[in-house]
């Protein structure tokens, strides 16, 4: 640290000014040589004394790992087998809800029927009685998601979706302007740049820093 404020002084008190000579050029390039020294010999220094604390974390990590992973693979085994039978129940009851929406649909065209022919109070009763029975169909034909599990635990199943890309290049046309696809034509044009490989539709710019 001691070094460092030393040099650091000398930096700023450097920065006053811009470089008119190469002597000024030349302590400059001896003071970053100081400062890359300074900041090495800080990185090397600093992992000796992380070292021990890093040891004892993984003893701690190793202790305490089957605990923390072990419920979770036991709890991935489970969430597939509640999966499968989730997805059985949900074919069997979108059978069923299908089934019934089409007595419902009967129960419904049935009792409009009676009640159009209803040409007497009591016709007319039992004719309400059929509306309200094909209403009561209609209701118990609704599709009845199916779950596992006592309330607050309730499992069920969620709908994911992820896409699969069936023709690359008509993809690639569609999504060319998103900026996750800019973002990663760049980095490919930068490795190769680095290679020295340019393609048709981009070109390798040459710039000079100083190291």
């Amino acid at each position: 640290m001691a070094e460092f404020v030393g040099e650091k002084a000398l930096v700023e008190k450097a920065l006053n000014a811009p470089i008119a000579t190469k002597d000024q050029a030349d302590t400059e390039a001896t003071l970053l040589k100081r400062l890359r020294s300074i900041g090495n010999r800080a990185d090397k220094l600093h992992a000796v004394e992380k070292a021990p604390h890093i040891v004892a974390g993984k003893k701690v990590d190793a202790r305490w790992r089957e605990l923390r992973e072990a419920p979770d693979g036991y709890g991935e085994i489970l969430k597939r087998r509640a999966t499968a039978w989730l997805r059985e129940q949900d074919r069997l009851e979108r059978e069923r809800a299908a089934k019934a929406a089409i007595e419902a649909e009967r129960k419904r065209k049935e009792a409009e029927e009676e009640a159009r022919k209803a040409n007497s109070p009591e016709a007319q009763r039992e004719a309400g009685a059929k509306v309200a029975d094909a209403k009561e169909a209609e209701r118990d034909a609704a599709y009845q998601r199916p779950q596992a599990g006592p309330t607050g635990e309730k499992m069920s199943l969620r709908t994911y979706r992820s896409g699969l890309i069936t023709e690359f290049e008509t993809f690639l046309a569609e999504v060319k302007d998103e900026e996750e696809i800019k973002e990663a034509a760049q980095r490919v044009a930068n490795r190769l740049a680095r290679q020295q490989k340019a393609v048709a539709g981009m070109e390798i710019i040459e710039e000079q820093r100083a190291v």
